[in-house]
Order: C-alpha cells, then sequence, then structure tokens
C-alpha cells in the first residue's frame, strides 16, 4: 500500500514506488502521477512499462506513457481506477491504515 501526500513524478522513485504497490491512496485537494518521459526525450525501461501496464488499462497505460497524461486525484480515482482512494491530507494516513486493516 502506498499514499502519495503531494506529486509522484516521471523517472521518480515516488511515481514508480507508487505504481508497483496494489494499493494507491491520493491527497485529494492536490498533487498528480504522470510519466513524462516522452516529453524529454528519454525512453521506459521495460520494468517501467510493465508496472505500468500491470496497474493500468491498455488504453491508460498508453495515455500515460505515450501521451504524458497527468492523473489529478479526482480524475485518477473516479474515472479510471489509478487510485482507490482520496483522502484529506490530515486523514491519508488513517485512510491508508484502515484500508489495510479491511485487505487483511
Amino acid at each position: 500500500m502506498q499514499s502519495a501526500a503531494g506529486l509522484a513524478l516521471a523517472a521518480g522513485c515516488c511515481r514508480m514506488f507508487a505504481v508497483a504497490h496494489d494499493y494507491r491512496l491520493q491527497r485529494e485537494d492536490r498533487g498528480f502521477m504522470c510519466a513524462v518521459e516522452i516529453e524529454i526525450g528519454a525512453g521506459f525501461p521495460t520494468p517501467e512499462k510493465f508496472l505500468f501496464q500491470h496497474v493500468l488499462s491498455k488504453p491508460n497505460a498508453q495515455r500515460t506513457m505515450l501521451g504524458a497524461k497527468r492523473w489529478a486525484a479526482q480524475d485518477a480515482y473516479v474515472h479510471h481506477n489509478v487510485v482507490i482512494m482520496l483522502c484529506a491530507i490530515v486523514w491519508l494516513l488513517m485512510c491508508a491504515y484502515l484500508e489495510r486493516q479491511r485487505v487483511n
């Protein structure tokens, strides 16, 4: 389980750390997850491609990797299941704890 309190940006360990987890929570009022390698001319390492394809549907993985889609909290949660829960920053850790208890 990973909770993002801010941004999970391209080529950053934060984003890959988030994508590598089965349960992703995000702060509801700000921040986004994106992969902008295509915008800066960098390639995607094979493990990164596999992670995106595992977490996202095929169209959303393509949008993320080839279109440099920035997933804002509401868009990521409501429309595309990139994250499983949105929380206020003051409740983010409590939400993560409760989700962990629910899953176990």
